[in-house]
């Protein structure tokens, strides 16, 4: 509200040009509305965070007066908050955080240190950490896992509404374990003149195929004479 007076502070009436402004840029001033002769009323509204200098003139001339004040950010929007993962793949044996990062309606970051928060993954064999808070409020963190591979598409909900993104990770098979893998011959008995094939088959600790350790596997045999080839 801007009320006018004049030097001796006597009110004065009969402005016919009030325009109040403001310092901070997204801010919207309503043109001043008369409350009654000597007095004027706008509104401040704004998509911006930060301290904002009201002030205003009247037919041309700056008051000296002014006001300031400060804009927050507001809710957590569902539509423009952020959901991604710390990394896009990983193997089984590991985790990875997904972290919601919390933005009101204009895309402003803002807290809610009591926001109902909840992640679910599309991977059957994925788990995920109930969603804490850090912070302040700002962002909330869920730890990822899976027991077998593939590509697990993690959702949110925010306040019970659908977070607009989503976060994928990839988990790959993991670091072999002797116990799980398979040994195998091509056949049963051999004369001296002939070979046979010698099969390992790496599983990690899910019993799921996997490799990448070639320089670290050898083979062996118990029968003094017998040869074994090159690993491949």
């Amino acid at each position: 509200s801007v009320t006018l007076r004049d030097a001796e502070g006597n009110l004065i009436t009969g402005a016919s040009d009030v325009v109040v402004t403001s310092s901070l840029d997204g801010t919207v001033v309503t043109t001043p509305l008369a409350a009654s002769a000597s007095s004027y009323t706008a509104h401040v509204s704004s998509r911006a965070v930060g301290t904002t200098t009201i002030g205003a003139t009247v037919n041309g001339s700056a008051l000296t007066a002014t006001s300031d004040l400060a804009i927050s950010a507001g809710a957590p929007s569902a539509l423009t908050s952020t959901l991604a993962a710390a990394r896009a793949s990983s193997s089984i044996d590991s985790t990875v955080s997904v972290t919601l990062s919390l933005y009101d309606q204009w895309g402003n970051a803002t807290q809610d240190g009591s926001a109902s928060v909840v992640m679910t993954a599309s991977l059957d064999e994925a788990s995920l950490t109930a969603a804490a808070t850090t912070d302040g409020g700002a962002r909330y963190v869920s730890e990822l896992s899976s027991t077998r591979s593939g590509s697990a598409t993690v959702s949110a909900t925010l306040g019970g509404v659908a977070v607009t993104e989503t976060a994928t990770v990839v988990f790959l098979a993991g670091a072999p374990v002797a116990a799980n893998s398979d040994l195998s011959l091509e056949a049963a008995e051999m004369t001296s003149v002939d070979s046979v094939a010698v099969t390992l088959q790496l599983r990690d600790a899910a019993s799921q195929l996997t490799g990448g350790l070639t320089d670290a596997v050898s083979i062996a045999t118990s029968l003094s004479g017998t040869t074994l080839g090159e690993v491949t």
